[in-house]
Formats: structure tokens, sequence, C-alpha cells
């Protein structure tokens, strides 16, 4: 059962209703949380390795940022967008927000991206990133999101 923050019925009309392919969602989901494994890995190994707890704990709080994400702004930017997720063939929910109930493999896409992106960008200033430098980073996702 889908657990249900707030429930706003979908659209009639909107495609929630089809069939999903398992094997291709369970091999979408066990690549996703990899990839947010190995990058919250990543993001710890320094901390850990010098022990910096206070690093340590910032850097999972932007990682937990991130995910949250998934959590309150997916369904908010779908709802907004019109996407629909399919929930009645065997999708695997993350939860139900707005009416949009989202696969659980946005959870760690955006732990990777939003968390980890956030990471690398602070990691870049406090090399001395220049401002062409960043910008060449926010063009890159613009292009990624498009």
């Amino acid at each position: 059962m889908t657990p249900v923050l707030y429930s706003i019925p979908s659209p009639h009309g909107a495609p929630v209703g089809h069939t999903v392919n398992l094997t291709f969602q369970t091999i979408f989901t066990i690549i996703h949380f990899s990839v947010a494994g190995m990058v919250t890995f990543l993001a710890a190994r320094r901390p850990i390795q010098m022990r910096d707890w206070f690093e340590l704990r910032f850097r999972l709080l932007i990682l937990v940022g991130g995910g949250l994400g998934a959590v309150f702004f997916e369904p908010a930017g779908d709802r907004m967008g019109q996407v629909w997720y399919y929930t009645e063939g065997g999708q695997w929910p993350l939860h139900q927000l707005y009416g949009i109930t989202p696969p659980i493999w946005a959870l760690p896409v955006y732990v990777t991206f939003a968390g980890g992106g956030t990471l690398w960008i602070v990691d870049q200033v406090r090399k001395g990133a220049r401002a062409a430098d960043l910008f060449r980073v926010f063009a890159g996702i613009t292009v990624l999101d498009l």
C-alpha cells in the first residue's frame, strides 16, 4: 500500500494504470541505489579518514537533503509539469503527494544528482573555482536537465 502524505486524485485520463516492466524496474533501481551508495561512500571517505566528524555530518546532511527533494520537490514539480507515473501496474512507489506517486528509484537519483552535485560544487568552491568554472558547471547541469 502506498503511504499517502496528502492526496489529490490524478486528473481523469492520466496514464497511471499501465503495467511496469518488472525486469527493467529492478535493474534501474539496483543501478541507481548502487550509484547513490558509491556517491555516499566517496563523500564520507575523506572525513572518516581524517576523523573530521563535523565535515562528515555536513556531507551526510547535504546528501539527505538531496534525497528529500525526491519526497517533496519531485511530486510538486511533476504535478505542475503534468508528469504521471504508472501506479497500478507493479511500480514500486516511494510515496504519494499531490496525487503523484514517484517511483522508489527517484530517491537515489536525487541523492546522487542534488546531494552529490551540491557536494561537488562545494568542493570546487573550496578549491578556489572561479565564477567562469561554476557557470560551466551550471550550464552542464542545464543541458543534463533538458
